[in-house]
């Protein structure tokens, strides 16, 4: 089972700024593969910003999250790619353990729409 562990959360109000949205996730992905290319500078730039932050466990904490960007049925797609095998199996890990009661259908959960098909967005299946 593979659930899902990341993702952008956008309100229904929001999607009404189709080419901001996609602006926004392409940018933010960029950051993200950028920053599997570049650990050091990666925890260097956050600890510019969160001064409290040890580069060390900043750039740990990254890699250990790297392996769960991407399932085996979003392999080889860019990132931010979302599967329904992927949702359905969030849906039940809700039902069982997360207290939720009401049927979640998955496609009401999720879309692809916004995210960038370009190959530069297909992350390194090894990080």
């Amino acid at each position: 089972m593979n659930a899902i562990s990341n993702g952008f959360i956008v309100h229904r109000d929001t999607l009404i700024e189709k080419q901001s949205v996609r602006d926004f996730l392409q940018a933010s992905l960029q950051g993200f593969l950028y920053a599997t290319k570049s650990p050091d500078k990666m925890a260097q730039i956050i600890g510019k910003y969160r001064e409290s932050s040890d580069p060390v466990i900043t750039k740990r904490g990254a890699e250990l999250s790297w392996s769960l960007w991407v399932t085996p049925t979003t392999t080889n797609k860019s990132l931010g790619s979302m599967a329904a095998e992927d949702w359905s199996a969030t849906a039940e890990a809700l039902r069982k353990y997360g207290g939720v009661t009401n049927d979640l259908n998955p496609s009401q959960l999720y879309t692809n729409e916004f995210v960038p098909a370009a190959p530069e967005f297909i992350p390194l299946q090894n990080v």
